[in-house]
């Protein structure tokens, strides 16, 4: 063998990846969904998923889904050395061809080697990302000239444990000392502060009054989409979304627009949370029909069919109860493949669960909890298992259930700012202490915890949660959510 790892034969040539490669690209949880093409059959969704992993090899899942979602049959298991792995791309030198090449692809755009191999009058073309040890992210085979099969790469899932992430929620705007003019420049602050203090997203509520347990209703509140699309300008790398849009506010398909045109402005940095709205007074005084809840979530429910159709599709219909769309354009296309990520905020079990488990990226629940919180993911979970989607694509984010302060006096403080409801569920001490009373939320499976400026108003106090998240996720080099 070789002194260079990644050639395997000395009549072949160098694999993409060494086995370590592999075995540090690959852990558990690691998810490849790649749409299969063969000519007079129909398309269908073959997935990949590490199930466990060890120093000699992996154990993988692999089932075939409907472009929907559907699952096609049961998951078949099987286990190979990280050796094996490598050697599915070792190539003879001698009738392969390799090349460096970028790809476009559903799953995002790669730097890639490609390798050509030819068997007679067939050809076998591999494109391996760079950036994503293991298996092609494409695979064509061609006889004769004509494409027989093609795998492409939908959605690459990384394995192993999530890191944590941490948001900065905005939902009062009330800040006595500063003139209305410059209201903005304080919201802008306090968002870039939970930048620099390495925090992955930046939410507005999207209300027309101030709430209860933030404030009267008199105080000063600024229109969402307008005030995300002017944050996208004030930062550079936190993405930017509601928590949340009520879908009885706007038309869904012009609310597919505006975050679009967000996630265009941002450079790829918006996410779209959306709920069944809830007050009563702002509709009233703004004249939006407020029907029943029932009328609330199958409103939701067609929203969502129509914002993630114009995210993904170029031009689709969809004729509902209560909305419409015919043949509708969505142009400039979203930044990010598939379109900004959906969070559905909610944990009602008979039907936001339910909706959830068939559109949302993300869910979003207050804390309840722990025992109150596992139900919820339970129940999420069978719904999940009802349509045969996997539970895993959902995350699960949250309300934080600690507060940080600096001093007992703080402490105190924080908490009387809190809605009583929420107290009995909610920690408060150091980030030290809250590092641990934080940790059963992570084992549950919970990723994303967003603070509120209600609590947090000066950059120093974001910085003070900023200790804590380096504490649970380590150095931030990336951004989730």
């Amino acid at each position: 063998m070789s002194a260079d790892p990644h050639q395997l034969r000395p009549d072949h040539l160098p694999t993409p990846f060494t086995a370590d490669e592999i075995r540090a690209g690959c852990q558990p949880g690691r998810t490849l969904r790649s749409l299969v093409v063969q000519p007079n059959i129909d398309p269908i969704v073959r997935v990949t998923r590490f199930v466990s992993a060890d120093a000699e090899g992996a154990e993988q899942d692999s089932w075939e889904e409907t472009p929907d979602g559907a699952r096609l049959g049961e998951p078949r298991r099987r286990r190979s050395t990280w050796l094996e792995f490598q050697e599915h791309a070792s190539f003879p030198a001698a009738t392969t061809e390799r090349a460096e090449e970028e790809i476009e692809i559903p799953a995002g755009r790669f730097d890639c080697l490609r390798y050509a191999t030819r068997d007679g009058e067939g050809i076998q073309t591999f494109w391996f990302a760079r950036s994503v040890p293991g298996m092609p992210l494409r695979f064509e085979e061609r006889v004769g000239g004509e494409l027989v099969y093609s795998s492409t790469a939908i959605e690459n899932v990384p394995g192993g444990a999530m890191r944590p992430w941490f948001g900065l929620h905005l939902p009062g705007y009330t800040f006595p000392d500063s003139p209305p003019e410059q209201l903005f420049d304080r919201v802008a602050e306090q968002a870039r502060a939970a930048e620099a203090a390495g925090f992955s997203l930046v939410t507005v509520m999207d209300h027309l009054y101030q709430i209860p347990g933030v404030g009267p209703v008199t105080d000063p509140m600024l229109e969402a989409w307008s005030t995300l699309a002017a944050l996208a300008r004030e930062t550079t790398s936190v993405r930017l979304g509601t928590l949340v849009s009520g879908v009885t506010y706007r038309n869904p398909a012009l609310l597919a627009k505006m975050a679009t045109t967000l996630d265009v402005i941002s450079g790829g940095r918006a996410m779209l949370g959306i709920g069944a709205a809830w007050n009563d007074e702002e509709h009233i005084g703004y004249g939006f029909d407020f029907p029943p809840i029932g009328e609330r979530m199958d409103r939701l429910d067609e929203a969502l069919t129509i914002i993630r159709a114009m995210f993904t599709e170029d031009r689709p219909t969809f004729v509902g109860r209560h909305y419409r769309i015919n043949d509708v354009l969505n142009v400039p296309r979203p930044i990010q493949p598939g379109g900004p990520r959906i969070l559905v905020g909610g944990g009602g079990e008979k039907r936001t669960l339910k909706i959830a488990a068939r559109h949302a990226d993300l869910t979003h629940w207050f804390p309840l909890g722990l025992d109150a919180l596992r139900r919820k993911n339970e129940v999420l979970e069978g719904y999940c298992d009802e349509i045969g989607r996997d539970p895993a694509t959902v995350e699960r984010t949250m309300a934080t259930p600690v507060v940080v302060a600096g001093s007992d006096d703080e402490a105190q403080s924080l908490l009387e700012r809190m809605p009583a409801e929420r107290r009995p569920h909610v920690k408060v001490g150091t980030p030290e202490q809250m590092a641990e009373a934080l940790q059963p939320y992570l084992d549950a499976g919970f990723t994303g915890f967003t603070f509120n400026n209600s609590l947090y108003r000066t950059p120093e106090q974001i910085a003070t949660v900023g200790e804590l998240l380096r504490l649970v996720a380590g150095p931030q080099e990336t951004t989730s959510a």
